[in-house]
């Protein structure tokens, strides 16, 4: 009796466990076929989406903007681009409509939506354009003092990229321009594309000069022409260092007189009662709501786009 029990128990459990582990493979099968099937269509939407950004906007329209997504860090195409601002328009409608009761607010909000990933990218751009501004002086004159005594400008780029180890966000953009060049592409193409990456056009001139230098023959006239370049770069830093000064105190009081809107409307609404009511409910306050959230996206796209951009 004691072993039919036994033998009972043992085959109960190896029931049970048969069970669970097709029951997870079966899980994990029906899993991979959704995510098949979403990948399939997320595919499938990108391609329409693609062929529709060819047709309808300008090839400049969409360099520029996958530009402005390499200098602010992001690999991203335009598409992808599409795709967020489209996600984002539609989710803070939803939201503002839900919050703050208001039909107008939400339609509004649908254009200021699809604004927000740009402004957004635009403020980290120009932070990290203008952290790079000041890497690239360095880094030239470093690359053209190897050059000098290697004859080699590749090497002088893996070397000058050891130096670099650290130093962001420069030196992500040097690696990414040796791993180009140890794929085979030119140094000139590769020079090229570190100079979009980083919107320096003194880079671009670099490029420029070493295209130009590699055909003419003496070593003299190559180190003048590309010393041309940072040159020309310390001129310009030395012109905007004045400026920038100035600059940075108007940028920094922009932020502070943006961010004392929502700090004023947490106090009104910590003080009065009546004051979150009257802004979501009643027709005036919906107005005025209405027009704070649209003169603050107008001010915050006047600070990224003409305050805070890099000085040409």
């Amino acid at each position: 009796m004691e072993f039919q029990l036994v033998l009972f128990g043992l085959l109960s459990f190896l029931i049970t466990v048969i069970y669970v582990m097709t029951s997870k493979k079966n899980d994990q099968l029906e899993k991979r076929k959704q995510q098949s099937n979403s990948r399939f269509r997320e595919n499938v939407l990108r391609k329409r989406l693609e062929k529709l950004a060819e047709d309808r906007v300008k090839y400049s329209k969409r360099y520029e903007i996958e530009t402005l997504c390499l200098q602010a860090g992001f690999k991203l195409q335009f598409v992808e681009y599409l795709m967020l601002s489209m996600a984002s328009s539609v989710v803070f409608a939803i939201l503002m409509m839900m919050a703050m009761n208001n039909v107008l607010l939400g339609i509004v909000f649908l254009f200021i939506g699809y604004m927000v990933p740009k402004q957004a990218i635009t403020f980290v751009k120009n932070r990290r354009v203008a952290m790079m501004d000041k890497q690239i002086g360095s880094f030239m004159l470093m690359i053209l003092k190897r050059y000098e005594n290697t004859k080699d400008f590749k090497m002088s780029l893996e070397l000058t990229m050891k130096e670099f180890r650290g130093e962001e966000p420069l030196y992500s953009e040097i690696r990414q321009t040796v791993m180009d060049t140890n794929l085979g592409k030119p140094i000139t193409e590769a020079l090229e594309e570190m100079a979009r990456r980083t919107g320096n056009k003194y880079m671009m001139r670099l490029s420029d000069y070493y295209k130009i230098s590699s055909e003419i023959g003496t070593d003299d006239a190559r180190k003048k022409l590309l010393n041309q370049a940072f040159l020309q770069y310390e001129e310009n830093r030395k012109a905007k260092s004045l400026m920038k000064r100035e600059l940075s105190s108007v940028k920094r009081e922009s932020y502070i007189m943006l961010g004392a809107v929502p700090v004023f409307a947490l106090f009104q609404a910590n003080t009065n009662e009546d004051y979150i009511r009257f802004m979501t409910q009643e027709s005036m306050g919906q107005i005025g709501t209405l027009v704070i959230f649209v003169v603050l996206s107008g001010a915050v796209w006047f600070i990224n786009n003409k305050i805070s951009a890099p000085l040409d």
